[in-house]
């Protein structure tokens, strides 16, 4: 008779319903196949049945419900397949001697049966990366047999105080071992309970990333079998018990990333068998406690980012012989770097960036044969002559160096040539901000597999060599800020893979290479400030892919701009200010409506502003200044609602200016130099139109012709402010704005008497604000913005008894406010924005009655606003007051102060409802009260939203990031026809979406995201046509995506991820055709995917469609997504083969197909991308022959294969990136291996393959085994 039947293997097709036969059978272990459809109902037939073993098979469909006569089963494995919905609800009463069961990695999502706590058998427990949702059940605890408790990567707990309820009940799980229940969505105010201290055989206790807070319990210190303490990524404060040095059998340690501060306990460094501990990323203070330096079983030391002080022993590498990961970066450690280092020769991560190290660089650092990771950046060492550059040399020895990072030191002299010898291997060179001279080393392209060369900010000198064109990975080349000469080789056209060329600020001559055009990854491309000549190459305009910025500023560059710069629709900056462009503006660059920045002063440009700039509605900055243009002033740009700044000075603009949009806010515009424009807002001081006196224009310029005038602003004057200026004394305006001035402000510009207009912003200057300003009693406008001024303000400013204007914002101020200012009864304009400010306001500046603009946004000040502010200020128009510390209600009294434009409070801790009265602010403009404590739960609270609907020049509110709940009310659809920025997600509230919401028809964002919305989204959002960002995501909405978003043609990002949506995509979202972000996961989406969205060639960040019912194959023409950069089609139904034309979209970095029915094999062109970084095609039906091509993939830090049906030879190389933090972080599918979630190839978990090199955890397969066994 048969009693035991294992078929692991590589079997396809069905299980066989005939299985039900084998009745005499007490093993079936029939895994690791290749099956389709679901467990058969015969398996019930083997009644003498005690294991089944199904795992990694494909199975799918719902765990059917055991059978009565299966009472003898105890273990069941069915982990990794693709089975959904719910444990069956009678599990536990019809197996009642079931001791294992292994459910992880599969698509299960209803909560727990009620019923699972009668398994009074159950030993093991895994139901690890599911997608279960809700509570776990609170008396778990009753399952007093458990050994082994495995919830990991799951969705339960919503962040409600009961979701921990079942941890304390654990404490009658007596012979507990294992408890692991990372990454889940428990927190938000839920600590660790004490009663985790009292299972005496625990071994293994991960509660990560869950946003855990309070204190970590003294009570774990009684866990004396603990092997594994992983707390990482969670919100704990307070002090680290010393409790935990009593765990005498840990070997592993992690607390990083929390709010942990105090001391780092010694009691800790006298575990002796402690190999891993990491507190990085916390607040620790002071020295690190010397036995941790003598702790000789330790492998991995981090922590860094925290603010320790204090040496590095000097026999660390005797004392520590170990060691492979030393990672101390961004603390304030200081002296030496130990010679010792050189012992330990099992380093591989050696990271002391951001510190104060000082001294050489040890020159036996070569010794270290499996050194991978040096990053020495940003602290005080130094190399001076040619022997102290012998560390370069010694390092290579090492033939696995991968990072190189020495910038931001004191750096000097000649680099040696030997730089060219150091291993191919090396991705990462960077030695930016020194002051090292000569020329780039010969041999440089022997670096083959260089991503990153950092070279910027030194004294380099010579050409680019050609040879440089051969560094093919080459993602990063910044040579900026040195004093290069010569040609830009053509050969630097052949860095196909290179993403950002810095080439700014150098003494480079000649014409810009057209071979650039081949660099068609490109997204930001600097040539600023140096010599080159000759027009712009149209084939510049033609490298699509820029997106960052394309800065051609301070050159001698002639001719005019091609009809080709609307090729640049991605474009965020452009800059081709200061050369000698001239002709008329092409109406195409009109096109590029992503532009947010745009310089094109000190040309020669004339003609007319064309039409097409009203379509660059999410401009910031526009400067065209100091050209030729003439005409009728382009009154259109009043409508760019975006715009912060505006200069179109010393042209010929005629005509009337308008005062809408930012033409009503005189600091932020410019239109002087045009002698021929009238109207305006009064603070312009323009003449009055023709239908005004004119008389009374004639008077108004006579006294612009006697003032003493000295006006040097927008040029590229460098140098220190003359003393001698000083001497002036009827000097009446300096204005000397937007230049390269550096050094202090000359403390003899205090003594110009008749001194009216005092303007330095947008330089370099340095040092304190001089006493001697506040003698000058002439003084009407003070503006040192932008520069980077330091110390106290002092209060002789107090003494400008004349100011009306002050501006100090963006320097590096700190100290309080000095209250002598606030006495000036004239001031009208009082900004100090972005500095480092502290402490209270003083109340007299709350009683200014003249203050008309009022900013002190990102400092650190606190207190309370005024309950009587609107009162006191009554000719207030801007209260910009975010990003501190203020606490307290929103004063009613704000709606008295009738000319408010701006109320800007957000990033504070506001508390309280938000005043009813708003709406009698009738010049409102940006409401702004996101990220504070604010709250609206019953329909009352949201009356101001009504009371707003009568503000009709509101264009910004601000609501995300509060307490709001309840439903919105149906007067938000009144609010301002002018209205573009609705925000109010990370919120809870209900409801649907208001009827009418299309009445807000220049609507750009509107994000709801984060809340609890229901309800279908209504087909009238299509007529919102200047929509850019609609994010409805992380709500409940459900029902069909309308037809009608296909109508915004404007979409740049569509978020609608995480809801219960259903039904088939829309085809008619081909029309969004400005659309670079479309995220539609974690819905009920079926049906094929539409080949129109494949036709979204504009897709360039992201298109998300997994963890939906998606089914059928993915089309060639996926392949027209060249420019797309994540790709995420996981958990779904897919199936077929993957098209060849994947390999086209060159520039993905991210691509996810897990969980799907792919088969076939991986085809040849996934060579092609190089930029690939993570890559996850694990559960699916793949076969053939292992993939080996994807070894060349050098940008690569994670792959994923696993569970395929794969043969042949796994290769042995890889070469990942730099540590980094990724837009979209996996973890594989293991459900018995706490496995890093970076930098590692996994093909199966039963042999793990980890090529995991360069972030702060394990690094070798043998210290892999010894810590997750």
């Amino acid at each position: 008779m048969l009693e035991a039947m294992d078929l692991n293997n590589n079997f396809t097709g069905s299980i066989l319903l005939s299985i039900g036969n084998f009745s005499s059978l007490s093993v079936l272990y029939i895994g690791r196949n290749c099956f389709q459809g679901s467990i058969p109902n015969e398996i019930g037939s083997i009644k003498n049945l005690k294991q089944l073993g199904i795992r990694e098979s494909g199975l799918t469909g719902e765990i059917p419900e055991p059978p009565y006569n299966l009472s003898s089963l105890t273990s069941i494995s069915l982990e990794f397949n693709q089975l959904h919905r719910s444990l069956p609800l009678q599990l536990a009463n019809l197996l009642p001697n079931l001791r294992k069961l292994y459910l992880g990695g599969n698509q299960l999502t209803v909560p727990f049966p009620n019923s699972l706590i009668n398994a009074s058998a159950l030993q093991i427990l895994d139901i690890g990366n599911n997608s279960f949702i809700g509570s776990v059940l609170s008396d778990l605890g009753r399952l007093g047999g458990l050994l082994w408790l495995n919830l990991n990567g799951n969705h339960l707990g919503k962040g409600h105080p009961d979701d921990m309820d079942f941890l304390p009940s654990l404490v009658n799980c007596t012979n507990l071992q294992k408890l692991h229940i990372n990454t889940n969505e428990f927190g938000g105010t839920l600590p660790i309970p004490d009663t985790l201290g009292r299972l005496p055989n625990l071994k293994v206790l991960s509660l990560a990333t869950n946003n855990l807070i309070g204190d970590v319990p003294q009570s774990l210190g009684n866990l004396s079998s603990l092997n594994i303490l992983n707390l990482a990524k969670n919100s704990l404060t307070g002090l680290l018990p010393s409790s935990l040095g009593n765990l005498s059998s840990l070997s592993y340690f992690d607390l990083s990333s929390n709010n942990l501060n105090g001391s780092i306990p010694e009691d800790i460094a006298h575990i002796t068998g402690l190999k891993f501990f990491s507190v990085s990323i916390n607040g620790f203070s002071g020295l690190i406690p010397s036995p941790y330096f003598n702790l000789s079983s330790l492998q991995h030391f981090a922590v860094s980012v925290n603010q320790l002080t204090g040496t590095l022993p000097q026999d660390i590498g005797l004392t520590l012989p170990n060691l492979e990961d030393l990672i101390v970066d961004v603390n304030q450690f200081h002296g030496p770097i130990p010679i010792s280092l050189s012992n330990a020769s099992r380093l591989q991560v050696v990271d002391l960036d951001t510190n104060k190290f000082s001294g050489r660089v040890p020159l036996n650092l070569g010794s270290l044969q499996n050194l991978r990771n040096l990053n020495l950046g940003s602290n005080k060492l130094r190399a001076r002559e040619a022997e102290d550059w012998g560390f370069i040399t010694s390092l290579t020895n090492c033939s696995n160096l991968v990072i190189l990072g020495l910038n931001n030191n004191s750096f000097t002299g000649v680099l040696p040539s030997s730089i060219a010898n150091l291993s191919s291997e090396l991705q990462w060179l960077v030695m930016g901000g020194n002051q090292i001279s000569g020329g780039i080393p010969a041999g440089i392209e022997n670096l083959v597999n260089l991503v990153v060369l950092g070279m910027d900010q030194n004294n380099f000198t010579g050409a680019i060599p050609g040879a440089i064109g051969k560094l093919q990975w080459l993602n990063t080349l910044d040579l900026s800020e040195n004093k290069f000469s010569g040609q830009i080789p053509p050969s630097l056209g052949n860095l196909s893979q290179l993403n950002e060329l810095q080439l700014g600020k150098n003494e480079f001559w000649g014409s810009i290479p057209s071979s650039l055009r081949n660099c068609q990854n490109l997204e930001a491309l600097e040539l600023s400030n140096n010599n080159f000549s000759g027009t712009i190459p149209i084939e510049v305009f033609n490298i699509t892919s820029l997106s960052r910025y394309l800065d051609l500023s301070h050159n001698s560059l002639i001719g005019t701009l091609p009809i080709q710069i609307g090729s640049l629709t991605n474009l965020g900056i452009l800059d081709v200010s200061e050369n000698r462009l001239s002709g008329e503006i092409p109406n195409e660059l009109g096109d590029c409506q992503v532009l947010e920045y745009l310089y094109m002063e000190g040309n020669f440009f004339q003609g007319s502003i064309p039409p097409s700039f009203g379509k660059l509605k999410g401009i910031r900055e526009l400067d065209l200044s100091r050209n030729k243009f003439s005409g009728q002033f382009p009154d259109f740009l009043e409508n760019l609602h975006s715009a912060q700044y505006l200069n179109l000075s010393f042209n010929n603009f005629n005509g009337e200016v308008p005062q809408g949009g930012v033409f009503n806010n005189a600091s932020a515009i410019s239109v002087a130099g045009n002698n021929n424009l009238c109207g305006g807002i009064p603070k312009l001081q323009l003449p009055p139109c023709p239908n005004k006196s004119s008389k009374r224009r004639k008077q108004h310029l006579a006294v612009i012709i006697i003032v003493p005038h000295f006006n040097l602003s927008y040029n590229s004057l460098d140098g220190k402010i003359p003393t001698t200026l000083g001497h002036c004394s009827k000097l009446q305006n300096i204005g000397i704005r937007r230049n390269n001035l550096v050094g202090q402000i000359p403390d003899t510009l205090g003594r110009l008497p008749n001194l009216k207009v005092l303007s330095l912003a947008t330089n370099n200057l340095i040092g304190d604000v001089p006493q001697s300003l506040g003698n000058l009693s002439s003084l009407n406008i003070l503006n040192l913005a932008k520069n980077s001024l330091t110390g106290l303000l002092p209060s002789s400013l107090g003494n400008l008894s004349s100011l009306s204007y002050f501006d100090l914002s963006s320097n590096n101020l700190n100290g309080s406010i000095p209250e002598d200012i606030a006495h000036i009864t004239g001031l009208k304009f009082f900004s100090v924005s972005i500095n480092g400010f502290s402490g209270l306001i003083p109340s007299p500046y709350f009683n200014l009655s003249s203050l008309q603009h009022f900013a002190v946004s990102v400092n650190q000040l606190t207190g309370t606003l005024p309950q009587d502010i609107g009162l006191t200020l009554p000719n207030l128009e801007d209260l910009i007051v975010d990003v501190n510390q203020f606490h307290g209600p929103i004063p009613i009294s704000l709606s008295n102060a009738s000319r408010l434009q701006v109320v800007d409070l957000d990033t504070n801790k506001f508390s309280g409802r938000v005043p009813l009265n708003l709406g009698s602010l009738q010049n409102l403009r940006n409401l702004n009260l996101g990220s504070n404590k604010l709250r609206a739960r019953e329909a009352e609270d949201w009356g101001f939203i009504t009371s707003l609907t009568n503000c009709s020049n509101l264009v910004v509110l601000g609501l995300n990031n509060n307490s709001f709940t309840g439903v919105l009310p149906s007067s938000i659809a009144n609010l301002s026809s002018e209205l573009q920025w609705l925000v109010m997600g990370g919120n809870q509230i209900s409801g649907g979406i208001p009827a009418g919401i299309e009445n807000l028809v220049n609507l750009v964002v509107l994000r709801m995201d984060q809340n609890n919305f229901t309800g279908a989204i209504p087909g009238a959002i299509g007529k919102l046509q200047w929509l850019n960002r609609l994010d409805l995501s992380e709500n409940k909405f459900s029902g069909q995506i309308p037809p009608s978003l296909g109508n915004l043609s404007q979409l740049n990002e569509l978020q609608l991820g995480k809801n219960e949506f259903w039904g088939s995509i829309p085809s008619s979202l081909r029309n969004c055709q400005n659309l670079e972000a479309l995220e539609l996961s974690n819905n009920n989406f079926s049906g094929t995917i539409p080949i129109e969205v494949f036709n979204i060639t504009s897709l360039s960040r992201y298109l998300d469609l997994s963890h939906n019912s998606l089914i059928g194959t993915l089309p060639m023409q996926i392949g027209s997504l060249i420019n797309l950069g994540i790709l995420d089609v996981s958990e779904n139904r897919l199936s077929g083969e993957i098209p060849n034309e994947l390999g086209d979209c060159q520039v993905l970095e991210y691509l996810y197909m897990e969980g799907n029915f792919f088969q076939g094999s991986i085809p040849p062109s996934f060579g092609k991308l190089k930029g690939i970084r993570e890559l996850d095609l694990s559960r699916n039906k793949f076969s053939g022959q292992f993939p080996d091509f994807l070894e060349n993939l050098h940008s690569a830090q994670y792959l994923n294969l696993s569970f395929n049906n794969f043969n042949g030879e796994v290769p042995q190389g890889a070469s990942p990136m730099p540590k980094q933090e990724f837009q979209k972080k996996k973890t594989a599918s293991c459900s018995d291996h706490n496995c890093p979630s970076r930098f590692y190839t996994m093909f199966n978990c039963t042999t793990v393959f980890l090529y995991y090199l360069l972030d702060k955890e394990f690094k070798s397969q043998d210290s892999i085994h010894t810590f997750l066994k």
